[in-house]
This record gives C-alpha cells, sequence and structure tokens, in this order.
C-alpha cells in the first residue's frame, strides 16, 4: 500500500500543480492583456491631446486673419461712405466739380475697386 500511496499523492500533486500553473497562467494572460490595453488607451489619448493642442495653436492664425478682415472691412466701408458722401454733394450741386464725379462714377460703374 505503500506505493500506490505514493502514486495517489504523486497523482494529486501533479493535477494541483497543473491546475496552478493553468490558473496562473491565465492570471498573467489577463494582467498582460489588460497592460496592453492600458497602452492603447495611453496612445489614443495622446492623439487627442495632440490634436487639442493643435487646435490651440491655431487661434492666434484664426484671431490674427479676423482682424485684418475687420480692417479691411472698415477701409472699404470708409470708401463707401466717401464715396456716398461725394455723390449726395455732387447731387446738391450739380454744376460744381462735374467732372471729376463723372469720372468717379465711370469707375463705380466699370467694377474699379479704387476710388
Amino acid at each position: 500500500m505503500g506505493n500506490r500511496a505514493l502514486i495517489v499523492l504523486g497523482i494529486v500533486l501533479g493535477v494541483v500543480i497543473l491546475l496552478v500553473l493553468i490558473v496562473g497562467g491565465g492570471a498573467i494572460s489577463t494582467y498582460n492583456t489588460l497592460v496592453t490595453r492600458q497602452q492603447n488607451v495611453n496612445a489614443k489619448w495622446s492623439q487627442v491631446e495632440n490634436q487639442m493642442q493643435r487646435r490651440a495653436d491655431l487661434i492666434p492664425n484664426i484671431v490674427a486673419t479676423v482682424k485684418g478682415v475687420a480692417g479691411l472691412e472698415e477701409r472699404v466701408f470708409t470708401k463707401i461712405a466717401e464715396a456716398r458722401s461725394q455723390l449726395l454733394s455732387t447731387m446738391q450741386n450739380p454744376n460744381s466739380n462735374r467732372k471729376s464725379s463723372g469720372n468717379r462714377t465711370l469707375r463705380l460703374h466699370s467694377g474699379g475697386a479704387r476710388l
């Protein structure tokens, strides 16, 4: 019976060791999977931060563009107001300065940008 008990003890011990290896391997595999997923999340978050930084870097360019367009609009509206006031003044006094007003009207009708 001594040999038989040793054989049974060896088999039980082998099964226990096999179960420990299976559970341990599963735990290690799960840990590695979690680490890989965490690295993927960090990489994706890094891409989000890069996009946010890129957009933040573009804001000064947008502000400068808006300021430039606002200045252009101001100059255009100033020129329009000046042209309108000159037109109204020539309409009130049709005999004075007739040649210059006709020239200006011709430029306006022909699509000239300069007044």
